[in-house]
């Protein structure tokens, strides 16, 4: 967390409550299938009789998508499930407040997004939906894997990349193409067409 102030700085304060959503390892799902992360909330100090929290899910014109009114324990850390509609599609943008339950002064707000997309766009047997210009060389290797299980989910099936840049991105004494073939590799793996 970060604490702007202007003038002399002080001691950092954090919110009275924080919160977010704890994700079962994405924020994307398939229309139509079972979406239930946890919010997490954690009080900074007790709220008494509670606290009360809004989501407000928004698609990506602005439009509400739907609103969900919230209870969680004021004295403890807690995690309370929530079943997230998949029946549209799209992005969303979920924006959470916590109140005291009795009303009053927001305690602590944040955001949080998610998509919903068509399943079985990963066509493994051949043929793919569209294709992307993901840059290898600037993607972490260990992120390649985690990235390519999403992008075939997308209906991602071919990759052309670019090597508009001079420098290595690992370091001294370690070529580029090496470094871009080991990627191209992992994808290819993954089932992907690589076009350099």
């Amino acid at each position: 967390n970060v604490q702007l102030e202007k003038g002399d700085p002080t001691g950092y304060e954090a919110s009275p409550v924080s919160l977010g959503f704890v994700a079962n390892g994405s924020n994307v799902y398939d229309r139509g299938s079972t979406a239930s992360p946890a919010l997490k909330v954690i009080p900074a100090k007790g709220v008494a009789g509670g606290i009360a929290i809004e989501l407000v899910a928004r698609d990506a014109w602005g439009r509400e998508a739907w609103k969900k009114d919230l209870k969680a324990a004021g004295d403890k850390r807690s995690e309370v499930p929530v079943d997230l509609p998949t029946d549209r599609l799209g992005t969303f943008h979920v924006t959470m407040t916590a109140r005291p339950a009795g009303g009053g002064e927001a305690l602590g707000n944040a955001p949080w997004r998610y998509a919903v997309i068509v399943p079985g766009l990963d066509r493994t047997t051949g043929g793919y939906v569209f294709g992307i210009d993901y840059e290898l060389y600037r993607t972490p290797e260990f992120l390649i894997e985690p990235a390519t299980a999403l992008l075939r989910r997308l209906g991602v099936g071919l990759n052309r990349f670019f090597l508009s840049l001079a420098e290595d991105p690992r370091g001294t004494g370690a070529p580029v193409l090496e470094c871009v073939r080991k990627k191209a590799a992992l994808m290819q793996k993954a089932g992907f067409e690589t076009i350099a």
